[in-house]
């Protein structure tokens, strides 16, 4: 549902003479505004209206990794699931994978954005971190949500 759609656009953009600058930009701007509109980005929101949105966050981050990203394209190693935080390294990851398949990892940080863009939206009992990505250079994707209240 997402990679496909971004790299088929870059590539056609690519085919009609845009420069790869111009044509990262376009797929930029179509990702971030849907992860603006997605679903995962309006629950994150409805967060704040619950009296302790992490305690239900805990389960959801659980599910949308089994779920979402199972073992077969993605390396998942938890480091805490607790009530103050929780957190997660991805060592392998299917969209960079993907991408390097077809010829355009340069797409996987604008995937890696989405992330930052869907969980800004975040109540502020709960701080989004993050410190690198595969898809920009670094040797993991980390996760961390942290209670703050």
């Amino acid at each position: 549902q997402n990679i496909l759609p971004g790299l088929a656009l870059y590539q056609v953009l690519l085919a009609e003479g845009s420069d790869q600058a111009a044509a990262l930009a376009e797929v930029q701007q179509l990702l971030h505004a849907s992860a603006v509109r997605s679903g995962l980005r309006k629950t994150v929101a409805a967060l704040k209206f619950w009296p302790e949105p992490f305690r239900l966050l805990r389960p959801v981050v659980r599910a949308a990794m089994r779920f979402g990203f199972p073992a077969a394209g993605w390396e998942t190693d938890w480091l805490e699931d607790s009530d103050q935080r929780i957190a997660f390294n991805i060592q392998r990851c299917f969209y960079l994978d993907t991408l390097t398949t077809y010829g355009a990892p340069e797409l996987t940080p604008l995937f890696c954005r989405m992330d930052d863009v869907v969980y800004e939206a975040l109540p502020a009992s709960i701080r989004w971190e993050r410190t690198g990505t595969l898809g920009r250079g670094n040797d993991r994707c980390d996760f961390c949500y942290r209670h703050t209240a």
